[in-house]
């Protein structure tokens, strides 16, 4: 066997310990990953197709309010306003705050009732628009309303 031959035969070894180690090296990974997860976070995440390390953010759910320390002085700031204006005039108001790439969320009032009141209006709004793109007039037109009940 030549000097070049055995040098073939070495570089050739080294590729496949190399390629081995490194097959080693993810099976040892993924191992560890599913026995020892590596959060224990409050939060799930639902990624778009199920990647897990990319965008985009479809939801992100928590069982329980945030309790880091931003969001404890906001949650604080705004139950001090709420508390001055329920007792003014207003009866009811609720807030919900949600950061979105964090989902961390606060909420004062969260799980209160409203009636939709105005934003009924909404949808009459969005089918007049959608109509209006098959007839540019319909936005011009004057309509007049006159109430049954006075």
């Amino acid at each position: 066997m030549t000097k070049e031959d055995n040098q073939k035969a070495q570089q050739g070894i080294t590729y496949v310990i190399m390629i081995f180690l490194f097959v080693i090296g993810i099976g040892v990974g993924i191992l560890v990953k599913s026995f020892f997860p590596t959060s224990s976070s409050p939060y799930t995440q639902i990624r778009d197709d199920g990647y897990e390390y990319i965008n985009p953010l479809v939801d992100f759910e928590s069982v329980k309010s945030a309790g880091n320390d931003e969001l404890s002085n906001l949650q604080n700031s705004l139950d001090t306003y709420v508390n001055e204006k329920l007792n003014e005039d207003i009866t009811n108001i609720s807030i919900y705050y949600k950061d979105l790439n964090s989902g961390a969320w606060i909420g004062i009032n969260e799980d209160e009732k409203f009636s939709p009141a105005s934003l009924l209006k909404v949808v009459d709004l969005i089918l007049i628009y959608k109509l209006s793109e098959n007839n540019p007039n319909l936005l011009t037109q004057k309509v007049t309303y006159t109430p049954k009940y006075h």
